[in-house]
């Protein structure tokens, strides 16, 4: 009798689907849904779920001060939605997803998905994400993460953010003549990275810190942040680095 009022509770009476982040994950792993966040853009901008679109679904003053148009809110551009994929829809916490699902819905939208407890809930749960300068700022100051620099020797040694362990992703002859022997890179050093730590992975631009982040939760490792768009996006957003001693 239990199993069944469970079951019937995933559909809510607006014809969407609310699915836990467990389920979720799963989905964006399978790269077989449109990724929809309704947050704010300064929301957006400290942290989202790698592939997201963003269209917010209202005004949040409390998380962003910066009022946007009708003309720019999920009501109006919902043709920009594809009718035709699963929709999985988030916010920070559920509430303005539902909300957002509801409108879907009653726009002639069939497969769509709320993703319950929202982008709070995918965090606790140590899924990934990718974090801009100012919010990668805000973690290193907890002293609580591991920040792993996957660039090359030659890269660090030009310039890394302060208290930064390198393993290189790969070689890049471009950026290093120096060639490392295969037990050197990141995919044979998994031992030298801690398991009950955090972890916030960089590169230059954010497309190695990508596959580094890949490779770390494909070996089981959880909460892992990747800086969107390196360590040239923290330089300039005005954000130090240093040099090995000489």
């Amino acid at each position: 009798m239990i199993i069944p009022g469970i079951a019937a509770a995933e559909t809510c009476p607006d014809g969407y689907k609310n699915v836990s982040v467990c389920k979720a994950e799963k989905m964006v792993e399978k790269e077989d849904v449109f990724l929809l966040d309704v947050r704010t853009p300064a929301e957006f901008n400290k942290t989202h779920i790698e592939g997201t679109i963003l269209i917010p679904v209202k005004n949040v003053p409390a998380q962003d001060p910066v009022e946007l148009s009708s003309d720019e809110l999920l009501e109006v551009r919902i043709n920009e939605v594809p009718a035709d994929e699963k929709i999985l829809v988030y916010c920070k916490s559920g509430a303005r997803s539902a909300a957002a699902c509801s409108l879907l819905v009653s726009n002639g939208y069939r497969k769509v998905y709320n993703m319950r407890g929202g982008i709070d809930c995918w965090l606790a749960r140590g899924c990934t994400v990718d974090v801009n300068a100012d919010k990668a700022d805000e973690l290193l100051g907890t002293g609580e993460f591991f920040l792993l620099d996957v660039r090359t020797p030659a890269e660090f040694n030009a310039g890394y953010i302060e208290g930064a362990i390198l393993i290189p992703l790969k070689n890049v002859p471009k950026e290093d003549p120096v060639e490392l022997p295969p037990e050197k890179l990141l995919a044979q050093c998994l031992c030298e990275i801690p398991e009950n730590k955090p972890i916030l992975v960089y590169c230059k631009s954010g497309t190695r810190s990508d596959a580094a982040r890949d490779l770390l939760v494909d070996s089981g490792y959880r909460h892992v942040y990747n800086l969107e768009g390196g360590i040239l996006t923290w330089k300039a957003e005005g954000y130090p680095t240093v040099c090995p001693a000489i």
